[in-house]
């Protein structure tokens, strides 16, 4: 939210390539999180539906590391 995409796909890159975690639980942890961030309910709404599409879209098979990078990206013009 502070805007260092850099470093949060540094972090991204960590959780799904060293420690392994799913796609799908960094979703879930998305969702879960998002009711403590400072962030409008218009955003909050907006991030929902980038979330049920990336969902949707690595449920078809997409590729997780560029579907949450994409997250990311997103995320980060919704908050700017």
């Amino acid at each position: 939210l502070n805007q260092e995409f850099d470093k949060a796909k540094s972090a991204l890159q960590n959780i799904l390539f060293v420690k392994g975690i799913s796609s799908d639980e960094i979703i879930r942890g998305f969702m879960n999180e998002l009711p403590n961030l400072d962030l409008s309910s218009e955003s909050q709404m907006e991030i929902i539906k980038l979330l049920a599409e990336v969902d949707f879209r690595l449920s078809e098979g997409a590729s997780p590391d560029i579907q949450l990078f994409a997250v990311l990206a997103k995320i980060s013009s919704i908050v700017s």
